[in-house]
């Protein structure tokens, strides 16, 4: 999918993604909802807006295993 025509659409139950990684992978590199497990098809760098904690988390693991790491001091 091209940038700017997928935006939130259900990537799963709890998360919602609005942009895939540029690099054509198919991973998710911008997601809201609530936070996903470590599971795979998330970008590094991938950010994920947790819409019930509201708090905006970014992926420091790797594309099989995500380590959602959360930003700043919010």
């Amino acid at each position: 999918m091209s940038q700017g025509t997928n935006f939130f659409q259900a990537g799963s139950p709890t998360v919602n993604v609005a942009l895939q990684a540029p690099d054509g992978s198919g991973n998710a590199f911008i997601v809201a909802g609530s936070s996903p497990s470590a599971v795979s098809g998330y970008a590094i760098g991938c950010l994920l807006v947790d819409t019930v904690a509201g708090v905006l988390y970014i992926n420091t693991g790797t594309t099989a295993t995500a380590t959602w790491t959360r930003v700043g001091a919010q």
